[in-house]
């Protein structure tokens, strides 16, 4: 059994969702290679010190999977980050460079660590993968560096900065604008868009006409362009 699933880790590309299903029945293939290491009749069954040996190593190989499959929801610490940067650094690389939801709840790694990490807010990206961390551990925010390999990598590229989904038909985007002409320090917004149910396909045009604003009249230039006529911000 063990072999089938080596053949298929190493000879054999399959789907990502489909060959991590496969690497959770290696846990049954160590149960069977367990039983025959400790009941029959060898050196591990003859020699104390080998065979209390061989079940302390079983019994941490069977915590770790407990631990990993099934208290692992509970026990795994999972925080939430915010995106900040989707940079194409090429054609086939992307780094994206996230800060946590809330500064008193995030990661502490080494260089070179790495993580579990998903996107839940889009719906080809909801699986999670394991990725490098490429940032230095002194600071808040964390990137990761992904070439473009199978079907997950190659949608990194599609993330977006500051979106994210508070329900199934609502999207938010947290907007800084940056103007050092007119601004003294960046302008922050939030926009919320929510997914309306058109059952019946109906277009709606919005018309807004307000000309008893005189800031509103708009002239044709000479160059074929459109300006608003002697805007002022008088009343």
């Amino acid at each position: 059994l063990m072999i089938l699933f080596l053949v298929l880790t190493f000879f054999v590309k399959l789907p990502y969702h489909i060959w991590k299903l496969t690497h959770k029945f290696l846990g049954l293939a160590f149960f069977f290679a367990a039983l025959h290491v400790l009941f029959i009749p060898s050196d591990v069954t003859s020699v104390a010190v080998l065979k209390y040996y061989m079940f302390f190593l079983v019994a941490s190989g069977f915590a770790a999977i407990i631990y990993r499959t099934v208290l692992g929801f509970f026990l795994v610490p999972q925080l939430e980050y915010i995106i900040d940067e989707v940079r194409n650094i090429n054609p086939t690389i992307v780094e994206i460079v996230m800060h946590p939801k809330d500064e008193k709840k995030r990661i502490t790694y080494t260089p070179g660590q790495f993580i579990f990490i998903g996107f839940p807010d889009t719906p080809s990206l909801s699986e999670v993968h394991p990725f490098s961390l490429s940032s230095a551990p002194d600071g808040a925010r964390i990137s990761i560096g992904v070439k473009a390999l199978g079907d997950y990598t190659t949608h990194l590229s599609e993330l977006k900065a500051g979106d994210r989904k508070t329900d199934p038909k609502t999207l938010q985007a947290d907007v800084w604008v940056f103007d050092p002409v007119n601004l003294a320090e960046p302008w922050y917004t939030r926009q919320s868009w929510t997914q309306l149910t058109n059952d019946e396909y109906l277009l709606r045009i919005r018309y807004w006409d307000c000309r008893e604003n005189e800031n509103n009249d708009i002239v044709i230039e000479k160059d074929g362009t459109s300006q608003f006529d002697e805007f002022t911000f008088g009343r």
